[in-house]
Order: structure tokens, then C-alpha cells, then sequence
């Protein structure tokens, strides 16, 4: 955890304004031209990016990294970072995980390893009811997902036999609450 994450996860006043301004920072080193960025500055585009960590590091069953919030469906397994060819990401238990965004996002952009079969995603608004659902294939690579919809709150993965990866994950929200 780095210092932004740090002061973030102490909460308060100073969380939003701590995570924005480490996203901006984040914005300021981030090409231009991939999946991954945009230029409309009434959003930040927050990313937790699990490349940063090393082979096998642990996490807990819930924690928060750049402002998104996991959470383990079951913790069937410790969760840990996994390097598969040049990347790591988290590796989940079939069970699942959701992310939450900090505030209700339009796009997420996730980056996602399917090495043992294939995955369902449901993004969801705050009552519970799926913006978007869909099956993803078990590629035995990472592939990149957009998924968009009004008001995302959460985002549920679930399968991917217990080898289910995420590499990075980023989200648009506004600036200003919605």
C-alpha cells in the first residue's frame, strides 16, 4: 500500500480528496492511446493496477486499492497475486469478487485472466439490479472488458475455476458526487 492509499483508506474529508489527487497524479503518467484512458476532465479515471505487486503477495478479504473496494463472495482460498507470463494480478476463488467504485461509475475498464474455464460478470446499480451481464470465455490469456452502464455501483465475477485473474481495473467517476 502507498502513501496515497494509505491516507485514503484513513476516511473522512480528506479520503475523496486524497484519491482524487492520486488519481491525478496517475492521470499524468498514463498514455494517451489505450483502453485504459480518456480526456473528459469532469471524470478521473481511477485504476487499481495489481502488476504493481509481486508474485504472491497476499491481500485480505476485503481491502481497497486507488479508491475501489474488493471484497472476497466466499474466501474459499487467501487471495494473492499471481505473475502468469509477463503479468500479475489478483487470483480469486470461483465463488468470487465484487468491486465497488468509490462513487457510481459509467465505464470500467478490467483487465481479466481466464486460465481455468469460463467467467460470468454481472455490473449492478445500487439496488441490485444487473446494468450489464455477460459470460466470458476461458481464454487462457488476459483479454480487456468495457463495460458500461448508468450508474454502475458494483461489479460481480464469479467462476473462472478458482483461477480467475484480475490484472487491472479502472473506473470513470465524476468529479463532482452523483
Amino acid at each position: 500500500m502507498d502513501f496515497f492509499d494509505t491516507l485514503a483508506n484513513e476516511g473522512g474529508f480528506m479520503s475523496r480528496i486524497v484519491t482524487i489527487f492520486s488519481m491525478a497524479l496517475t492521470l499524468g503518467m498514463a498514455p494517451s492511446n489505450n483502453a485504459f484512458s480518456h480526456a473528459n476532465p469532469d471524470i478521473i479515471h481511477i485504476c487499481a493496477n495489481f502488476n504493481l505487486f509481486p508474485d504472491n503477495a497476499p491481500f485480505a478479504q476485503d481491502f481497497e486499492l486507488s479508491g475501489l473496494k474488493f471484497h472476497a463472495v466466499s474466501f474459499a482460498f487467501p487471495w494473492f497475486a499471481n505473475q502468469t507470463g509477463a503479468e500479475v494480478g489478483l487470483e480469486f476463488a470461483r465463488e468470487g469478487v465484487s468491486i465497488t467504485p468509490p462513487v457510481k461509475a459509467a465505464r470500467i475498464n478490467i483487465r481479466i485472466g481466464t486460465f481455468d474455464g469460463a467467467m460470468d460478470l454481472q455490473a449492478q446499480d445500487g439496488t441490485g439490479n444487473n446494468l450489464v451481464q455477460m459470460t466470458l470465455a476461458g481464454t487462457n490469456t488476459y483479454v480487456d472488458y468495457l463495460i458500461e452502464g448508468n450508474g454502475i455501483e458494483k461489479l460481480i465475477l464469479t467462476g473462472g475455476g478458482s483461477e480467475g485473474t484480475i490484472s487491472k481495473v479502472c473506473a470513470d467517476v465524476p468529479v463532482a458526487e452523483n
